[in-house]
């Protein structure tokens, strides 16, 4: 990826396009974010933060999903996270709620289905490659 800027948009695509294969089994509403309103309506447009990028129904359980890519070979840092995502993953996995970081590490195209209860309970400025492993995660 060297000299691209990492948009996470082709993660999001992909994500995206998991889900629609998934045909009536898979659910997918995304939130509108700051950049889509500016693309609506010029660059005075503006929303609100966001408790995630995707509200998501696969196979019958209902979770807040929040798609995040990353070229950092070695580990995932907390600071891809914005605030109002950390408070929403806190507030509803306290409820009881699924919350997931959908990550995808562009230096290979791997992806990780990292619940936000492990992120929370194991909080700190970054996790590996390796921590993160138990989630390594099939698109299929």
């Amino acid at each position: 990826m060297a000299g691209k800027k990492n948009t996470g948009k082709p993660a999001e695509n992909e994500f995206n396009a998991w889900i629609k294969r998934k045909g009536k089994a898979g659910y997918l509403y995304e939130f509108p974010d700051t950049a889509k309103i500016k693309g609506m309506i010029g660059p005075k447009g503006f929303t609100l933060a966001q408790p995630a990028d995707r509200l998501i129904c696969v196979d019958g359980v209902l979770m807040m999903a929040e798609v995040k890519s990353t070229t950092h070979a070695t580990r995932f840092s907390k600071s891809h996270i914005r605030t109002s995502q950390w408070a929403a993953a806190v507030q509803l996995t306290a409820a009881g709620g699924p919350y997931f970081f959908f990550i995808r590490r562009e230096l290979d195209k791997q992806w990780f289905r990292v619940p936000a209860s492990f992120f929370i309970d194991n909080e700190r400025p970054s996790w590996t490659w390796i921590e993160l492993s138990p989630f390594h995660w099939n698109l299929s």
